[in-house]
């Protein structure tokens, strides 16, 4: 003895679900599900993406903090090495100067007594003495 099957449907199907509309509806209903869910799983991932994000912008603005202590704390280290090398400049140019007091001991050396000087004019290049010799000898 085979057992048979007996089909009971207790939604019976309308005359317009056998239709194009019908299958329409069905087919649309069928694969919205899907969109929805992939939909679902996109913003899910975004979410969960937002939380790395949120981590690594926290991260940079702690690190734009601790460099921007770290360029503030130079900044007392840089003024004070531009007003030393300021005072480096002038020494140099004090230093590269022609030495007045030297050249006006020899020139005294070298002058006889009886010889004034009225201008002495000394520049990087030239050396100008104007003076009065009371004898021509």
């Amino acid at each position: 003895m085979s057992v048979r099957s007996v089909e009971l449907n207790l939604f019976p199907k309308e005359p317009w679900e056998r239709g194009a509309i019908g299958q329409l509806l069905t087919w649309v209903l069928s694969v919205g599900r899907y969109v929805v869910v992939f939909t679902e799983a996109i913003v899910i991932s975004a979410f969960l993406y937002r939380f790395g994000l949120d981590r690594s912008l926290t991260d940079l603005r702690a690190s734009v903090k601790n460099k921007q202590a770290q360029v503030t704390s130079f900044g007392d280290l840089e003024s004070s090495f531009r007003l030393i090398q300021a005072k480096l400049d002038l020494v140099k140019s004090v230093t590269d100067q022609p030495r007045v007091a030297t050249a006006l001991t020899i020139l005294g050396k070298m002058m006889p007594t009886d010889a004034v000087l009225t201008n002495v004019t000394i520049n990087q290049k030239q050396v100008v003495i104007e003076g009065v010799v009371a004898s021509q000898t």
